[in-house]
């Protein structure tokens, strides 16, 4: 085995055991200060309950705290590494910077690729069973509850339809507005029930017509059943998921967005959510790759706390982009790949800038040097 085969395993055995450590600090020490802030709502509530959203949260709280970890990790494991004078011993075997950035950049991205899987698989169940144990168990909705709000108001075409609940199989107390190009009323259906029936077509029960006229009169009419034909509809149109954006599958997320714009109900929130399924991880790996961008600098000293701190600053950095164009998007600002791609690539270009420049400026050898 070659000499550099033997430092590319060890520097990324190295990083991957500091990033279990970091972790699992921050999953515990997050989930100790939680359950502190609200220990007195726990205490009157059922030890099942309380325990279910415990789990539920720590699984949630594995794949949020993960690409924090990853980005904490790789300067903090390079600094280790120099604490020890291993970097200078490396570094007279003829290491280079890649060195350091290779093993470490494809270890974050195998963990970046398994946090999106876990996101698919594991973490979009745990955080939507977090929401609805707030919601409907412990009653602390708060700003939650707006998104567990039924949608009622739906636009499909020149039609305007409310849906006062959901049922089984269709839809109860219905009602429905044709409205003309210049957005005047031409006819009101007001039915008890609306179901599907094929196609474009919806049978509706004990229907009222109320048909306005140009010389401002008006028709009524009554029927016991009717089929009616609404273009463009499925029956799929008015099937809207309640929950955060952010809590669905891939798959639903992609439907959900087809399905909003097809009713017009605004998309921006599940595009964001859809963009930073992927965009998230891949910042996680980025951001360790500007850490140990970091630790190339000449004249930096080898302390692990100076690591940490450069790692939690770019990573308020990171989080305060991210709060920012979340906020853009919703108030349809910027679109949402700009706001989920954005950062990503601003951080690539500063990590490959910092690299070209650190190591062009001291070709590696004081790397971290205590």
């Amino acid at each position: 085995m070659s000499v550099g085969s033997i430092l590319f395993r060890y520097v990324a055995a190295r990083y991957l055991h500091m990033l279990l450590l970091i972790w699992f600090g921050l999953v515990a020490v997050f989930l100790v200060i939680d359950f502190g802030d609200q220990l007195k709502m726990y205490l009157a509530r059922p030890f099942e309950d309380v325990l279910l959203m415990y789990w539920n949260k720590f699984l949630l709280c594995i794949s949020q705290m993960c690409p924090v970890a990853m980005l904490l990790a790789g300067g903090s494991s390079i600094t280790a590494l120099a604490h020890r004078s291993e970097v200078k011993a490396m570094l007279a075997l003829g290491a280079s910077p890649w060195t350091f950035y290779a093993p470490i950049g494809l270890c974050a991205l195998c963990v970046a690729a398994g946090l999106c899987v876990f996101d698919e698989k594991v973490a979009t169940r745990a955080g939507r069973m977090v929401d609805e144990l707030q919601v409907h168990r412990f009653k602390r909705s708060g700003k939650l509850g707006v998104y567990f709000i039924p949608k009622q108001w739906f636009h499909l075409q020149n039609t305007m339809f409310y849906m006062n609940s959901q049922e089984e199989g269709g839809f109860r107390d219905v009602s429905i507005f044709r409205l003309s190009p210049s957005f005047q009323m031409l006819e009101r259906i007001d039915a008890e029930t609306m179901k599907h029936s094929h196609g474009e077509v919806w049978q509706l029960t004990d229907l009222s017509f109320r048909r306005f006229l140009g010389d401002g009169h008006m028709e009524t009419q009554t029927e016991p059943v009717a089929l009616i034909r609404f273009p463009q509809s499925s029956a799929d149109s008015f099937r809207i998921l309640s929950g955060r954006p952010e809590w669905m599958k891939l798959k639903t997320l992609w439907t959900q967005r087809q399905l909003r714009a097809q009713v017009g109900l605004s998309t921006p929130a599940l595009s964001l959510a859809l963009h930073n399924r992927f965009a998230t991880p891949l910042m996680g790996a980025l951001g360790a790759l500007l850490t140990v961008a970091l630790t190339q600098r000449p004249g930096r000293k080898g302390q692990l706390t100076l690591a940490l701190m450069e790692g939690v600053f770019v990573s308020v950095l990171l989080w305060g982009s991210m709060v920012v164009g979340r906020a853009l998007v919703v108030g349809e600002r910027i679109l949402p790949f700009l706001a989920a791609w954005g950062p990503v690539a601003f951080l690539g270009g500063l990590t490959w800038a910092l690299g070209c420049y650190y190591a062009r400026g001291s070709g590696g050898r004081r790397a971290g040097a205590p």
